[in-house]
């Protein structure tokens, strides 16, 4: 979990510790469920191979972007609250796509129909280097992306 879910989770749970002798135990019953379904679906896994970039959370599938609809990928730096009004798989005014866990370095994926798709990852600049290199080797003879 990284540190922005962990001070949120945390202040959530001194609220709730505040909150029962006003609102009694039976608080504790709707919002620790709300929290630990918050805290299990903060986490997801992003994988990258040579025909997909796949993330998953619990075993779901959460965003595909198949490498042959890949255009570009690079690197932005992202401010979930602000770009897309929270944390986890968004889509902001424009229609950006976005899986955000945290602000910072994030891929930013342009797609052969000009749709943005943006992705928070661990070392983004070599997740945005290995998709573009993957998707080179994926396109048609003349090099265009399939849309």
């Amino acid at each position: 979990m990284d540190t922005a879910a962990a001070v949120t989770f945390g202040a959530a749970g001194v609220l709730l510790v505040a909150l029962i002798p006003l609102a009694g135990w039976p608080l504790l019953l709707l919002v620790v469920p709300l929290l630990v379904l918050g805290g299990v679906f903060g986490r997801y896994r992003v994988v990258i191979d040579e025909q997909v970039l796949a993330a998953r959370a619990l075993g779901r599938s959460v965003l595909r972007v198949p490498l042959a609809e890949v255009a570009e990928a690079d690197v932005v730096e992202v401010d979930p609250f602000w770009e897309f009004g929270g944390w986890g798989p968004r889509v902001d005014v424009a229609g950006r796509v976005g899986l955000v866990t945290r602000k910072g370095p994030s891929v930013r994926i342009r797609r052969a129909d000009d749709t943005e798709v943006v992705v928070t990852v661990d070392d983004a600049a070599t997740a945005a280097g290995l998709l573009n290199t993957l998707a080179d080797r994926s396109r048609p003879a003349d090099g265009r992306p399939s849309s």
